[in-house]
């Protein structure tokens, strides 16, 4: 079929007008709507055939494109009522008078009346006035209304010969949704009563998307031709009984693989009818085809090495496949991080694979796979630590969290404080599950160090300096009896390691004088280690050549002198050891106890 096109522009103001594409199908409350009425005469004459058009919200102007045969029909006015009308050659233009700020209105019908003169080639039946896809309305700015916006677009005919008033040929579509490459069937019947023999019809159908297969007959001698978008039958023979709806043919379209992508309109319409020799038949309305021909394509971004490749779906199906032929099952790709990242969770945007494979698709789709790029970090842990995961030869990864267990010594007696730090920033305290520590992937920014701190829960007590007698002046004795184990840990105040005392049953040392019992606790620690060395009150004060006067003489100076009042002259193991019978006190019972040795008369 020869057609022609005429494009008609309903303007309000000397803007530039965008097309804008919206799709055949109509919504079930559409935004706006566009529709071409009917006419019917005989050829040479001239028939009137009104275009409306309205939507939900006042617009600028509408753009719309008719298409019609040009051997049937040719367009001889147009008359756009209460707006201002001009015309050249087959562009339209329609203005009011009132100028820019005059808006079409919203829930309002327009019309436009079209005069067409009927030519002699017109052929019987219809002649259908289609309207064009790239039909819509414009907002004041003269822009485009948003895409997604529903307009029902409705086309109208011109009917040629005397319309039969004793039958309508129909057509019946098997489905509504075929996808490419699938078949369906289209059932033409006549409705009406009397016996005819004599049966013709022509089909117009959109052979851009569609394929005639074949045509079934009900019977008689049948005959058929496929000439482009046309599809022409004819039926002679004994009459068939028309007592309501009778079939006569059934054609079988295949939606074609090619030509197009995504959801479109196939309309396959009754251009023509006769029944018997004498009767134009009324014309049915015409079929919707909704056609698919889906693709879900796999791209990578990013930090993401994969080949680009594309898949097919069936609409409303889950399942992908290689080919619209869908026959074969499309795996969805599994891309790898290219160096320096790590892919995604979830990999595919907002979706992950199994979501994806497990979709039913009701439109073509596109996925890009995503990575996080990975920043690798030194790590500093914990001696000794077991299970540890999310390190590998002394670095971490942004991203990848890091777990450990602590290592098994008995802990009991004393609070474990597990503490990491960012770049040597504030530490962050961890808490286990299941004795398991976790240090937060997104957390790794920089150089993580951990560290372990052991608050005790034992008994504090201070001895002061002056009754000590061995401590420099402002500072005093402090003991530690513990509760916990002090196997494989060593206890520290201020990060020097405290010593062990048997005779005391405690830990000691010296401390500043005016330190409270809760700032000593806050000062006490426990790491692994070997244990703390012990005070052995051997009267060897200075460690060199066992009891001797000398050392007899520093214990009598440390509680009888002030040679030794300053923090600096005299270490704390000696002033620990110089308590000889550890009575919690240096005097002179020390120092006969240092004499007593060197004789031999004790121990």
């Amino acid at each position: 079929m020869r057609t022609k096109k005429v494009l008609f522009l309903l303007i309000l103001a000397a803007t530039a007008l965008i097309s804008l594409s919206v799709a055949a199908a109509v919504a079930a409350q559409p935004d706006g709507y566009i529709t071409v009425g009917t006419a019917s005469g005989e050829r040479g004459d001239t028939v009137e055939v009104a275009l409306t058009f309205g939507a939900k919200t006042s617009f600028l102007c509408l753009d719309t494109m008719l298409e019609y045969d040009a051997t049937a029909l040719e367009l001889a006015s147009v008359d756009a009522g209460a707006l201002y009308n001009s015309s050249r050659g087959d562009n339209i233009a329609a203005y009011r008078d009132s100028g820019y700020t005059a808006l079409l209105s919203a829930d309002t019908e327009y019309a436009v009346t079209l005069t067409f003169r009927i030519l002699g080639g017109a052929r019987d039946g219809k002649n259908t006035v289609a309207i064009k896809a790239e039909s819509g309305y414009f907002d004041i700015w003269g822009g485009a209304m948003p895409s997604g916006a529903n307009l029902a677009l409705t086309g109208g005919y011109v009917t040629v010969g005397v319309p039969g008033g004793e039958y309508e040929v129909t057509l019946a579509p098997s489905a509504r949704d075929v996808n490419a490459g699938e078949t369906f069937k289209v059932g033409v019947a006549v409705d009406g009563r009397g016996n005819r023999g004599a049966f013709d019809a022509r089909l117009d159908f959109d052979a851009e998307k569609l394929e005639v297969v074949d045509v079934e007959s009900a019977g008689g001698v049948f005959g058929y031709a496929v000439d482009g978008d046309e599809l022409s039958v004819i039926r002679t023979g004994g009459a068939i009984p028309f007592e309501g709806a009778a079939p006569l043919a059934t054609v079988t379209f295949r939606v074609k693989t090619s030509g197009f992508t995504g959801n479109e309109t196939a309309e396959i319409a009754l251009a023509q009818a006769g029944v018997g020799e004498e009767y134009f038949a009324a014309l049915g309305g015409a079929a919707q085809i909704r056609v698919h021909n889906l693709t879900v394509s796999f791209a990578a971004g990013e930090g993401v090495t994969l080949t680009p490749v594309t898949a097919f779906a069936k609409y409303g199906e889950a399942g992908l496949y290689t080919s619209n032929g869908y026959a074969e099952a499309f795996a969805v790709p599994t891309p790898e991080a290219a160096g320096g990242y790590r892919l995604a969770e979830p990999l595919w945007g907002e979706f992950t694979s199994e979501q994806i494979a497990a979709t039913e698709f009701t439109d073509s789709a596109a996925f890009t796979a995503t990575a996080v790029r990975q920043w690798v970090f030194g790590f500093v842990g914990v001696e000794g630590a077991t299970d540890v995961t999310g390190v590998e030869n002394g670095g971490v990864i942004h991203g990848e969290s890091v777990t450990f267990r602590l290592p098994g010594v008995d802990r009991t007696g004393y609070e474990t404080i597990v503490e990491y730090a960012v770049d040597g920033g504030e530490a962050v305290a961890l808490t286990p599950v299941g004795g398991v520590y976790t240090i937060p992937g997104d957390a790794i920014m920089g150089a993580i160090t951990v560290s372990v701190r052991y608050l005790l829960s034992g008994e504090i007590e201070f001895v002061a300096g002056g009754n000590y007698g061995a401590a420099p002046d402002g500072y005093k004795l402090i003991t530690v009896r513990i509760a916990g184990s002090r196997a494989g840990v060593v206890y520290s105040f201020d990060g020097e390691a405290m010593y062990w005392s048997e005779k005391y049953g405690a830990l000691v040392y010296i401390v500043a004088d005016g330190l409270t019992e809760e700032q000593a606790r806050d000062r006490l620690s426990v790491a692994v280690g070997a244990g703390n060395d012990a005070v052995t009150y051997s009267g060897d004060i200075d460690a060199t050549a066992g009891a001797r006067a000398v050392d007899a003489q520093i214990v009598h100076d440390l509680y009888a002198t002030d040679k030794y009042a300053s923090p600096g002259s005299l270490g704390v193991l000696q002033r620990l050891e110089a308590d000889v019978n550890g009575d919690g006190r240096v005097d002179i019972a020390d120092v006969r106890m240092v004499q007593s040795i060197y004789l031999r008369i004790f121990p």
